[in-house]
């Protein structure tokens, strides 16, 4: 605050906020949400306070726009500004270009994008994997991004005690975006927690593939049931399973 002397403070979280507090008032402050804290006597004692603080709170969903609200944040005080302002130079680059499939042209490729970690809901997928190979579909899960090792190699066990290594590709993180949804069909997001916003699925949705989602949290707000996906119950393999088999 000293050196850079900024015009305006973005915080992202409501802990950053706390350590801050006493310089709030020195200049524009917004909150900028990404996750639900439990409503706790102590949580919303932290946001009456940082409530009288800060110039604003930024919801990047209507789910986090109604978690403000129920933390007593005053609507006057929220502005809801979501995620994923796509120009005409993204949408240029993400015209479809979509990687052959291999031999096999029937094949459904399958893709689980993100974090790895339980909240993702990768043990659903790999029951609903179970489902689809019981039912002789033809596909592939094609699973992009990092976490704990610890998590990872369980996943990993998982797959193989289902028998599902020859249709589960680890492809590790990956930067570049038309890489990613260039090699998927539909990009699934099994999400067992709420998602504040769920930017793959934008994204996906950006790149013209269909998304399968969790209905919970910000994932309404962005896959249209019917339209431009399907939403499921979350952590329902069976649901996931039919709605893949659609």
């Amino acid at each position: 605050l000293r050196q850079f002397k900024p015009d305006v403070v973005l915080l992202t979280n409501s802990k950053q906020a706390l350590l801050l507090y006493p310089w709030l008032r020195s200049r524009p402050c917004f909150l900028v949400e990404h996750a639900r804290v439990e409503r706790s006597a102590a949580n919303l004692c932290l946001y009456r306070r940082l409530a009288a603080r800060l110039s604003g709170f930024i919801a990047v969903s209507d789910f986090m726009r109604d978690f403000y609200q129920e933390m007593g944040v005053a609507d006057k005080k929220i502005c809801v500004a979501k995620n994923g302002p796509f120009d005409q130079q993204f949408f240029q680059a993400a015209q479809p270009d979509r990687a052959s499939p291999g031999p096999n042209k029937t094949k459904l490729r399958l893709g689980i994008v993100g974090q790895i970690a339980a909240n993702k809901g990768h043990e659903c997928l790999i029951e609903a994997a179970q489902l689809l190979c019981q039912r002789g579909i033809d596909f592939e899960i094609i699973a992009f991004g990092s976490g704990e090792p610890e998590y990872v190699e369980y996943l990993r066990e998982k797959i193989e005690a289902a028998k599902l290594s020859g249709v589960w590709r680890w492809m590790g993180y990956e930067r570049e975006q038309k890489t990613i949804y260039g090699q998927i069909d539909i990009c699934l997001m099994p999400s067992v927690s709420a998602e504040s916003f769920g930017m793959v699925a934008a994204e996906a949705s950006a790149y013209g593939l269909p998304v399968i989602a969790s209905r919970i949290g910000g994932l309404p707000e962005i896959v249209v049931d019917g339209v431009t996906g399907l939403l499921v119950t979350a952590n329902d393999s069976a649901g996931l399973a039919q709605a893949i088999e659609l």
